[in-house]
């Protein structure tokens, strides 16, 4: 969420502790699997284009409190296959059998999931470091 908004431009601020106090909800944490990094990829690369408008969901439940509303959904009603095989496909689909990174074409079926994020990691990470460069000279 916080990469949504500041690729807006939107600034994201607290109140101080006197006013205000924020609180993480328990849930449930899934185990780790080697879908990870592809579908860490894929949300990257759909953020820009889907979000709360586009977003299908179904509401549950929904429960007034005295200083807050707790409401309840599944976000993800079609539920989404998450094998390597249906993540990488659903890229392919949205970009073609190549992604164009920088000055680099990656062939998106010779390419493994985690190459791939960290690839793009790096990338970010140089591309990071070389504009903040070239700011200092």
């Amino acid at each position: 969420m916080q990469r949504r908004l500041q690729s807006k431009n939107y600034t994201i601020s607290r109140y101080n502790s006197t006013m205000a106090r924020y609180a993480t909800l328990p849930h449930f944490w899934n185990d780790i699997g080697k879908e990870r990094y592809l579908f860490l990829m894929l949300t990257r690369l759909l953020y820009i284009k889907e979000g709360l408008v586009t977003t299908k969901y179904r509401l549950i439940k929904v429960t007034e409190e005295k200083l807050f509303t707790h409401i309840l959904a599944d976000v993800n009603p079609t539920k989404l296959k998450l094998d390597t095989k249906s993540l990488m496909n659903h890229i392919v689909r949205l970009h073609g059998k190549s992604l164009e990174y920088g000055r680099q074409e990656l062939q998106l079926r010779s390419i493994s999931a985690k190459a791939l994020h960290e690839y793009l990691e790096w990338e970010r990470h140089r591309h990071i470091q070389l504009s903040d460069l070239k700011g200092l000279i």
